[in-house]
């Protein structure tokens, strides 16, 4: 039996890869649930056409991966933009997503998308050799037209420096005692979101999400991205 199991297993995931292969970016519009301050159109277009640095902050299982795939898919169906992926395996991917090891990989006019970013971003790393570069990428990625996408549950282990270069944060349902955790105004954002997110169904909120943005402040919803699976959602470095 438990040969049988791994073979189908095996088989399971032979299929999977060949379809992740084939696979081409098809495009999800955000559904707007509550438009609070700005315009939400006008986020939208800065997200296809601009270079900006984007923080997608959750609990463990709220889906904020999935999230950061999503808005990575999207940009690609509309821009044709080479993909990145740091943190995640190449076998989980499909072809046109490279799995990457540092940002300094990634080409001009790119897209990347860095899984559990406090792991790249450490505050107590903040003097490291390592850690200055990665400040220093994110500092002239609108220059180099690189849109980033830092996905991470908690942001008080992320460095200041990274924060303010944040042109969008967006925040998928939080815990509890993580929101005690984060940083006054990551928390201030987080109040906000919750009260939003509460009018949702219990269901439904797994796909909300709320962005604090310079040209938009409310609370949407999006689909998962057509590639997503378990063994993605399983497979970060």
């Amino acid at each position: 039996m438990q040969n049988k199991s791994f073979f189908q297993r095996m088989l399971k995931w032979a299929t999977y890869s060949r379809k992740l292969r084939k696979h081409e970016p098809l495009h999800s519009e955000f559904e707007l649930i509550e438009e609070i301050k700005g315009n939400y159109e006008s986020f939208a277009k800065n997200l296809e056409t601009e270079s900006l640095i984007m923080m997608v902050v959750g609990k463990r299982g709220s889906g904020k991966s999935a999230l950061g795939f999503r808005i990575l898919e999207n940009i690609k169906s509309k821009s044709k933009r080479p993909c990145f992926a740091l943190g995640v395996s190449q076998e989980a991917l499909p072809k046109w997503i490279k799995s990457i090891e540092d940002l300094e990989e990634a080409k001009e006019g790119g897209l990347v998308l860095v899984d559990e970013g406090a792991l790249e971003f450490a505050a107590r790393e903040a003097m490291k050799k390592k850690n200055i570069n990665l400040g220093k990428l994110l500092a002239i990625a609108r220059h180099k037209g690189l849109s980033t996408i830092l996905v991470t549950q908690n942001t008080s282990m992320i460095d200041k420096n990274v924060l303010r270069l944040c042109d969008s944060i967006i925040l998928k349902e939080g815990s509890l005692l993580q929101e005690h955790m984060e940083r006054g105004v990551i928390n201030k954002f987080y109040e906000k979101a919750r009260s939003s997110l509460e009018k949702i169904n219990k269901e439904e909120r797994k796909k909300a999400f709320y962005i604090m943005d310079t040209e938009f402040e409310g609370l949407c919803k999006a689909d998962l991205p057509s590639f997503w699976s378990e063994n993605l959602s399983k497979s970060r470095r």
